[in-house]
């Protein structure tokens, strides 16, 4: 069965998402990168498509309680 293209989509993305924000974590964990510098490392994961990741599990969020019964 066909999911479609956001579920295509969110393979692309997601992957190099997780990495970069697990790498970003351990960063500030471990001090490598300063609190004041976290708006440009999340212009970073915004130009890896976070946005549009987003995006995609919002409307399936939308869908599925659309389809909920009342």
């Amino acid at each position: 069965r066909s999911r479609g293209l956001g579920d295509v989509y969110k393979r692309q993305l997601l992957p190099n998402l997780q990495t970069a924000s697990k790498e970003l974590a351990t960063k500030l964990t471990l001090g490598q990168i300063s609190v004041d510098d976290l708006d440009k490392e999340v212009e970073k994961l915004e130009e890896l498509g976070l946005s549009e990741l987003v995006d995609i599990y919002q409307a399936r969020y939308e869908r599925y309680l659309a389809n909920m019964p009342s």
